[in-house]
C-alpha cells in the first residue's frame, strides 16, 4: 500500500475546503442575490460615450469624475446633461417624464471595456432600502469594439417607487449573469 506524500495530502485538503466553502464552478452562471423583494415595472434607457455624460452639484470643474451614481427624487434634481451626443434628447425626456410623485430615477455612470454593454440584472426593495445590480454582457458582434479601449455608459433606471419621507438608503453593484436576467418592458440596450 503507497504512502500519500504531504503534498498530495495538501492538494486534497486544499480541495475539500474549497468545495465546503462554495468556491466551486457550479453556481457561478446564477444571477446576484437580492434582499428583499424583488422589483418590477422598472425602465431603463443608456447612452455611451468617450467622456462623461452627466454631472451633478458634486462636479465643479469641466474634467469632474467619471463615476456616478445618484437618485433623482424630484424634478428639481442637480444632474447635467455634459456631453453631445447623439440620444441625449431622449435621456433628458426619459428622466423629464418620470412622473416623481409616483416613481424615481437612479443614474449610474462609469467606465466599461468597449466590447460590452451594462445592464440591470435585478432591483429588489426592501425596509426602507433598495438595491439596484448590473451585469456586464458582451455587445452584439456587429459593433465595432476594441479589447484595448473603454468608453463610458450612463444607465438610466426609472423606479416604479416614490420616496415619501427623503431618500431611502440605496446600493449599486455589479456582477452576475445577464443571461438569466430578466428584462423590464421598455428597456434599451446601449
Amino acid at each position: 500500500m503507497s504512502r500519500w506524500s504531504r503534498r498530495h495530502t495538501l492538494h486534497c485538503c486544499a480541495g475539500l475546503l474549497a468545495a465546503a466553502a462554495g468556491c466551486s464552478d457550479a453556481d457561478r452562471s446564477d444571477p446576484p442575490t437580492t434582499s428583499g423583494e424583488a422589483v418590477d415595472g422598472y425602465e431603463t434607457h443608456s447612452l455611451r460615450s468617450d467622456g462623461r455624460i452627466v454631472a451633478d452639484e458634486r462636479d465643479d470643474g469641466p474634467n469632474g469624475r467619471v463615476t456616478l451614481n445618484t437618485l433623482l427624487q424630484s424634478p428639481d434634481h442637480s444632474l447635467r446633461f455634459v456631453a453631445e451626443l447623439d440620444g441625449i434628447d431622449a435621456a433628458r425626456a426619459f428622466v423629464d417624464e418620470t412622473r416623481f410623485g409616483e416613481g424615481s430615477v437612479l443614474v449610474s455612470q462609469g467606465r466599461i471595456g468597449d466590447c460590452y454593454r451594462r445592464e440591470v440584472a435585478s432591483v429588489s426593495r426592501s425596509d426602507g432600502s433598495f438595491s439596484v445590480d448590473f451585469c456586464d454582457v458582451v455587445r452584439d458582434a456587429s459593433v465595432a469594439c476594441s479589447e484595448d479601449e473603454t468608453a463610458v455608459q450612463a444607465t438610466f433606471v426609472r423606479l416604479p417607487f416614490a420616496f415619501e419621507n427623503g431618500t431611502e438608503s440605496y446600493s449599486v453593484g455589479s456582477g452576475g449573469d445577464c443571461r438569466r436576467a430578466v428584462r423590464p418592458n421598455g428597456g434599451e440596450r446601449a
